[in-house]
């Protein structure tokens, strides 16, 4: 095991789940899918060995959804920099072909760096041709962003202007374990526009965010091929946990701990894949919907929770799910799932040269721990 003085990104140590050393998603999300990946990235620290093609370009794609909406980087002799995490609305007056056009740019910017950069690990090619690969890959990676920024279009109920601030960090403490994360998007419910307008400044928010007819909704947005099936939703934890800090946390809004105090009324996963529009005729084998040239690939809005009672309903039984995975973390026992071992793994190289040793030492260790506390 590596020492517990070792300082690595999301490193678990003695202090993890404390304010200074906080839980992510992630954390829990590997530690569930493979305790020996967890225990290989987390606590010894080792690099990952590739990278996924689809899971770069979903991160450039976040990053040109961010540009849209509030990363403005002027001219090098401006005063401000840029306009960091924050309500977008007021501080970017942009037109939205100068938004989306800066948009582009940042997709084309940083997807060269990142399929390019020969500090980071190979990406892993499952087809015979590469390039083609990369080619498809890119191409439906700029074809979902320029759907989402031009999609104030009447096929949609939510359109572009509801999103009333992006990638905004968060932090809460969930049955005294602390936890923080990015929210990808915070949107205004289309009554609330009617009513108020989507221009807000953080004084008016404060003023209007208790009114009984003011919503927001709490918004994940996806650009991956897979997405949650029904149990995946039910069980979905990411959204729910930042929803709840969302009303009883803090995020940081242009640098400043704010408490927003406000449930989402909605949480949903945005799939970006399904802005895309169908280039033929096509039937849908499963469901045996047809499509014309030109209508949308899907709904793009795949609910996690539909009301503030459902969140709240829910969440009593995540509280346990987030205790149990905290203390399994905790016991300190890491057991290869080699069931995952081809599909999701990114150290499985790693995990093979790794001593078995390592493994049956850590199952005795906590075997005696626990027999000791049962007074076995």
């Amino acid at each position: 095991m590596a020492s517990d003085d070792k300082e690595l990104k999301y490193y678990v140590g003695q202090d993890f789940g404390s304010f200074d050393n906080p839980c992510h998603q992630s954390h829990f999300s590997t530690f569930g899918l493979c305790g020996m990946q967890f225990d290989l990235k987390y606590i010894n620290g080792f690099p990952e060995e590739i990278r996924r093609l689809n899971t770069e370009i979903g991160t450039v794609d976040h990053q040109g959804i961010e540009s849209y909406h509030c990363k403005w980087y002027l001219s090098p002799n401006s005063p401000i920099d840029h306009v960091v995490n924050g309500i977008v609305a007021y501080k970017n007056d942009k037109t939205q072909e100068e938004k989306y056009e800066r948009a582009r740019q940042v997709f084309d910017g940083e997807l060269e760096r990142r399929l390019t950069d020969p500090s980071k690990a190979p990406i892993k090619q499952v087809q015979n041709d590469p390039k083609k690969a990369i080619k498809k890959a890119c191409d439906d990676g700029f074809e979902m962003l320029d759907a989402y920024c031009n999609c104030n279009n009447e096929d949609l109920i939510l359109t572009i202007d509801d999103v009333v601030m992006c990638e905004v960090d968060v932090k809460m403490k969930i049955e005294g374990i602390w936890f923080e994360g990015t929210i990808d998007q915070i949107r205004l419910a289309p009554h609330t526009i009617k009513k108020y307008g989507n221009r807000f400044t953080w004084d008016e928010f404060e003023a209007c965010k208790n009114e009984k007819d003011f919503s927001i909704y709490c918004v994940d947005a996806k650009t991956g091929i897979m997405i949650p099936g029904y149990y995946g939703l039910i069980n979905s934890l990411q959204l729910r946990l930042y929803s709840v800090g969302i009303q009883c946390g803090t995020i940081l809004i242009n640098n400043n701990s704010r408490c927003l105090g406000i449930y989402p009324e909605k949480g949903f996963i945005y799939h970006t894949r399904k802005l895309q529009r169908h280039k033929r005729n096509y039937t849908n084998p499963k469901t045996k919907q047809k499509f014309k040239p030109g209508d949308l690939k899907g709904d793009p809005i795949i609910t996690v929770f539909n009301s503030e009672k459902e969140l709240v309903d829910s969440f009593s039984r995540f509280k346990k799910i987030i205790t149990s995975i905290y203390n399994g973390i905790k016991l300190g026992v890491y057991i290869p799932n080699i069931y995952v071992c081809d599909s999701f793994c990114n150290v499985a190289e790693t995990c093979t040269t790794f001593s078995g040793k390592h493994i049956e030492d850590d199952v005795i260790k906590a075997a005696q721990e626990v027999a000791e506390t049962m007074e076995l």
